[in-house]
């Protein structure tokens, strides 16, 4: 599990070359994962940090990513 860092705070830098929300997807899916948030919160975030609506693949597969955890 995550351990949160106040006063060092760990900084993780991911990058798609191909620029097609890969990015989002993977950020998307630690936050859900591991910082508790919800899917409403990451597609907020994922949408404010790249200026636009994450792709509907990228986001159907965080809903089917969502729904999994919410079975596990």
């Amino acid at each position: 599990m995550l351990q949160e860092h106040k006063e060092n705070p760990t900084i993780i830098y991911i990058h798609c070359q191909a620029g097609i929300d890969r990015t989002g997807e993977l950020s998307g899916a630690y936050m859900l994962t591991y910082l508790s948030k919800s899917l409403e919160d990451v597609t907020k975030i994922s949408n404010d940090i790249a200026g636009g609506e994450i792709s509907k693949y990228s986001l159907n597969a965080l809903k089917w990513y969502n729904l999994l955890l919410s079975l596990l």
